[in-house]
C-alpha cells in the first residue's frame, strides 16, 4: 500500500470510528453502576484532590475495591475541569481512547505483518460492536487495551534492537506500567510476557539496560497507582482476595464447565472461539516450521489471550470478561487466516486467495455493521432519553440539600450537590461494602433526599421518607 493510499485509509478509518464512537454518545449505551463508580472518583479528584469515594461530607473511603486506575480517571477529571462535570465530557474521553486503540492496533499489525493485514484488522476492530459497548461507557478495558497495544508496538522495536534501544526500553516500560495501572485484568499480562520470553529463549533480554531503563519506567506508573488507589489502612489480604474472587464464587468445577460450554452453545463465545482457534492453528504451524518467524509481541499477545480465556472460566460468565482476549484474537485473525488459507488451499491462484479472503472480510464486517446498527448492547439504547431526563431533572435541583445516594453511584454524574452521603454494595456479596456506617443517618432522617434504584421493592424500611419522583429508573424520596 502506497503512502498516499495508507494515509487516505487511516483518515477514512478514523472518521468512521469517530462516527460510531460518538453516535448518540450519552444515551447509548445507558449509564450504569461501574461507570458511575469510576466517574465519581474523577469528580472527587477534581473537587478534593483524592480518587477515593465520598461516603459523607468531607469523609472518604478507599477505592481499593474499584478495578479502574488513574490512567482513566486523570483524563476524565481534566475534561471536567475545562468542560464541566457531566456524562458527555467523560464519554468524549472514552471516544478518544477508542480512536487511539484502533490506530495503535493498525500501526502494530502494519509493522509486524504488513499494510493489507493491518487494514483488514483495523476494519474488523473498527466495526466490532463490543468495542463500542465496552468502550463508550467509562470503563478500563479500552484504555488498558490501548496501552497494551502501545507496549506491543514498542516491544516489536525493542526485539529488533536486541533489547538494547534505551528509548524503547523506557517507552515499553511506561506503556506496560500504565497498562497494568489501568485495570487489574492486565496483571495477567506479566506472566504471559515471561512465558513468551522463556519459550523463545530471548536470552538477550536479561541485560543491565533492561534493569536500568525498563524496570524504573515500568515501576513508576505502578507506584503512582498504589498511591492513588489505596489508603494506609487498607488490608492487603482483603484487596488480594477481592482481585482473586470479587464475586465470592464457589463450586468452581460446575461454574467452569458451564462457562466452557458457552463456547459451543452461545453466539458471541463461538465467534471468539473461531478467531482464537484460527490464531492458534497459525501459530502452531509457524512454530513447527520456524518459530523465529513469530514476533515476541504476537506470542505475548497470544499467551495473554489464552490466560484470559482460562481466567474467564472462573467468572460469572459475562462476555465482558473475555472481551480483551476477543480483541486480541480479532486483530491477529486476518494474517493468521491468510497464512492457513495459503498453506492448505493450494488449488486457488494468488488472486483467488486474495479475493476469497476479501469476501470473508466483507462478510464479517457486514455482520458487525448489522449488529452495531440493530442488534447489540449499543443499538438497544439508540433513541433513548434516560440521560437527557436525568440531566433535565437535576439541572434545577437545590444544591444546598443533603442527599443520600443509596447504591446508585451513576447518579453522582448528574447530581450537583456536594453535601451527600453514600452507600455502595460494590458486588452484592456483602463482603466489599463501602459506606455501611453511613446508613444510620437514613434511620435518623438526617439527609433531606434519598436516591435509590427503582428496583428497590421495600420502601417501608425508609420510615422517615416518602416517594416524591421517579426519573430514569431511579426513585427520589424526600424527608417527611
Amino acid at each position: 500500500m502506497s503512502k498516499t493510499a495508507n494515509l487516505i485509509f487511516i483518515i477514512g478509518l478514523l472518521v468512521a470510528v469517530f462516527f460510531f464512537a460518538t453516535y448518540d454518545l450519552t444515551e447509548s449505551p445507558h449509564t450504569w453502576y461501574d461507570e458511575g463508580a469510576i466517574i465519581q472518583r474523577a469528580i472527587t479528584y477534581l473537587r478534593y484532590g483524592t480518587m477515593h469515594y465520598q461516603v459523607a461530607p468531607d469523609q472518604f473511603s478507599s477505592a481499593a475495591f474499584d478495578s479502574t486506575g488513574y490512567p482513566v480517571i486523570y483524563p476524565i477529571a481534566l475534561a471536567f475541569k475545562y468542560f464541566g462535570i457531566g456524562l458527555l465530557p467523560a464519554r468524549a474521553v472514552m471516544a478518544v481512547f477508542i480512536l487511539l486503540l484502533v490506530l495503535t492496533a493498525y500501526t502494530l499489525i502494519k509493522r509486524t505483518a504488513g499494510s493489507y493485514y493491518a487494514a483488514a484488522a483495523a476494519l474488523l476492530l473498527g466495526t466490532f460492536p463490543p468495542l463500542y459497548g465496552n468502550g463508550k461507557n467509562v470503563l478500563g478495558e479500552i484504555p488498558g487495551l490501548f496501552f497494551l497495544f502501545l507496549f506491543l508496538f514498542c516491544l516489536h522495536f525493542l526485539e529488533k534492537s536486541g533489547f538494547r534501544s534505551r528509548r524503547f526500553l523506557v517507552l515499553s516500560g511506561l506503556a506496560a506500567g500504565l497498562c497494568l495501572s489501568t485495570k487489574p485484568n492486565f496483571l495477567l499480562f506479566l506472566p504471559a510476557l515471561v512465558i513468551a520470553l522463556l519459550i523463545f529463549k530471548k536470552k538477550e533480554v536479561w541485560n543491565w539496560d533492561v534493569a536500568r531503563y525498563f524496570l524504573p519506567a515500568f515501576m513508576l506508573p505502578l507506584i503512582l497507582f498504589a498511591y492513588t488507589q489505596f489508603l494506609p489502612t487498607d488490608s492487603l489480604a482483603k484487596v488480594l482476595a477481592f482481585y482473586r474472587n470479587p464475586y465470592n464464587l464457589t463450586d468452581w468445577p460446575a461454574l467452569m464447565l458451564k462457562n466452557f460450554l458457552r463456547f459451543f452453545t452461545e453466539a458471541t463465545p463461538i465467534y471468539f472461539w473461531s478467531f482464537f482457534l484460527t490464531w492458534l492453528a497459525s501459530l502452531a504451524l509457524r512454530m513447527k516450521s520456524d518459530k523465529n518467524q513469530i514476533s515476541l509481541s504476537e506470542s505475548t499477545a497470544f499467551i495473554f489471550a489464552s490466560i484470559l480465556f482460562l481466567a474467564y472460566l472462573r467468572t460469572p460468565g459475562w462476555y465482558r470478561y473475555f472481551f480483551i482476549a476477543h480483541v486480541l484474537a480479532l486483530v491477529y485473525f486476518p494474517f493468521s487466516f491468510f497464512h492457513l488459507f495459503t498453506k492448505f488451499i493450494r488449488f486457488f491462484s494468488q488472486r483467488g486467495k486474495f479475493y476469497s479472503s476479501l469476501m470473508l472480510l466483507v462478510l464479517f464486517m457486514s455482520i458487525h455493521l448489522y449488529l452495531l446498527g440493530f442488534n447489540s448492547w449499543v443499538s438497544a439504547y439508540y433513541g433513548h432519553t434516560t440521560t437527557q431526563n436525568l440531566e433535565s431533572y437535576f439541572k434545577d435541583f437545590n444544591p444546598s440539600l443533603s442527599v443520600f445516594v443509596y447504591d446508585v453511584p451513576q447518579i453522582l454524574t448528574f447530581l450537583p450537590n456536594k453535601n451527600y452521603y453514600q452507600y455502595l454494595s460494590m458486588n452484592d456479596t456483602g463482603l466489599y461494602e463501602i459506606g455501611t456506617e453511613q446508613i444510620s443517618v437514613i434511620d435518623q432522617g438526617v439527609p433531606d433526599i434519598l436516591i435509590l434504584s427503582a428496583d428497590e421493592e421495600n420502601l417501608e424500611r425508609f420510615a422517615h421518607y416518602h416517594l416524591k419522583d421517579r426519573v430514569g429508573g431511579y426513585l427520589i424520596l424526600i424527608r417527611r
